[in-house]
């Protein structure tokens, strides 16, 4: 018997989503094998979930210290899944915190290692500075580093991503004193609950947030010197894509100068 014979219609999506809030993928998958069924012996469990005895038992051990599964007690181990909205409300807190400390130790990391890197003689072909990326997850990296180096602003601009698709978790950078940081939004990404609920807690964390109906391009600008640009159409949550970065003041300056004018336009997220 799968989790899907149990009543799920998309495990794998289920799986990703639960993954985004911080559980390795086995830890998903038996949380979900669990949910809604009476407590279950670690093999029933296992051959549910499609994992070795062996691994679900420390897996089941991990999700009990973690309060998002129970043990009964009697002669032979059985567990129960924890009630999801407790799940949700306990995944959710710890998921703001590790963020919290991941953005904060990677700015530190990134900052240093891209000083480094700038501060290198520079050569002489033009294109040292120009960098095509392929991949999402790299182009998100290279934005926190971008912005971990940031000396006066960091500006933002970012397109919805296909119907269907919840914007990336984790849009926040890294914000030190001295920096402002502004960010403009496609009006759509209010439409996502766990969007929107991250609004004001990044508004005190120092960002500045604004939303208009369409963005142009999806941008990243730090002190009009260097950019990210997305070469998609929409916005690309993962998986593979197109963006270039460059080191060119007067592309960066202008590109800011565009920013501000919709800036003037755009309405907060209250409005």
């Amino acid at each position: 018997m799968t989790i899907r014979e149990g009543g799920w219609e998309d495990e794998e999506q289920l799986v990703q989503h639960l993954s985004e809030f911080g559980l390795g993928r086995n830890e998903a998958r038996l949380y979900l094998a669990a949910f809604g069924r009476p407590a279950l012996r670690v093999a029933e469990l296992a051959e549910l979930a499609d994992i070795s005895r062996p691994k679900a038992y420390d897996v089941l051990r991990q999700l009990v210290d973690k309060g998002l599964v129970s043990e009964e007690p009697g002669p032979v181990a059985r567990f129960k899944a924890a009630d999801p909205m407790l799940v949700v409300q306990r995944l959710r807190q710890q998921s703001v915190l590790d963020q919290v400390d991941r953005v904060e130790d990677t700015s530190r990391l990134v900052a240093d290692l891209f000083a480094r890197y700038y501060d290198a003689p520079p050569g002489d072909d033009p294109f040292d500075y120009v960098e095509l990326i392929r991949n999402s997850e790299a182009a998100w990296a290279r934005r926190d580093a971008l912005t971990s180096g940031a000396e006066k602003e960091v500006v933002q601009a970012r397109k919805l991503p296909q119907p269907g698709v919840r914007p990336r978790a984790g849009e926040e950078v890294g914000v030190r004193e001295g920096v402002r940081y502004r960010a403009l939004y496609e009006r759509g990404f209010l439409a996502h609950p766990q969007f929107r609920v991250r609004v004001a807690e990044r508004e005190r964390r120092g960002e500045e947030l604004r939303f208009v109906a369409e963005v142009a391009v999806s941008m990243c600008v730090v002190d009009r010197r260097k950019c990210l640009l997305s070469l998609n159409q929409t916005g690309v949550v993962s998986g593979h894509g197109s963006w270039l970065v460059l080191e060119h003041p007067a592309l960066a300056s202008m590109l800011t100068d565009a920013f501000e004018v919709a800036w003037e336009v755009a309405e907060p997220a209250q409005g």
